[in-house]
């Protein structure tokens, strides 16, 4: 049950947009072994003042999820994202920067206010 957010230095048409969160959803849920409604995913694009981000970077993902993934599993999903959107959008690689921000499950409010770790996921989370 991740949240995607992604941001970005520059302004970007409603459907460009909406082809890269489906991009980064996708890749998420297929690295993470998710089930493909299991997209909760956002994009805001900033006027230059708005926003400034080290060169070269220039689209910021973060994403917030439960607590669990291997290291290995990371660094699978890091390269996934920025090959799927240099592949799929020709941003380079080298101007992604991802975070993943990773909270114990009970954390995490769902399904009418249970605390996630109450809930029995249909997935694995320690992947």
């Amino acid at each position: 049950m991740p949240r995607i957010r992604i941001e970005s230095t520059r302004k970007l048409e409603p459907y460009a947009a909406g082809e890269l969160m489906n991009t980064v959803a996708e890749t998420v849920v297929t690295t993470l072994a998710l089930a493909s409604d299991d997209q909760n995913v956002s994009f805001t694009s900033f006027e230059p003042e708005m926003f400034r981000m080290k060169p070269p970077y220039c689209l910021f993902i973060e994403i917030l999820l439960f607590a669990g993934r291997s290291s290995d599993t990371k660094k699978r999903l890091y390269r996934s994202i920025v090959e799927a959107i240099e592949r799929k959008h020709g941003i380079a690689a080298d101007r992604i920067m991802i975070v993943m921000n990773e909270q114990p499950r009970e954390n995490w409010g769902l399904r009418g206010g249970k605390a996630a770790d109450e809930i029995n996921f249909e997935y694995k989370i320690n992947i």
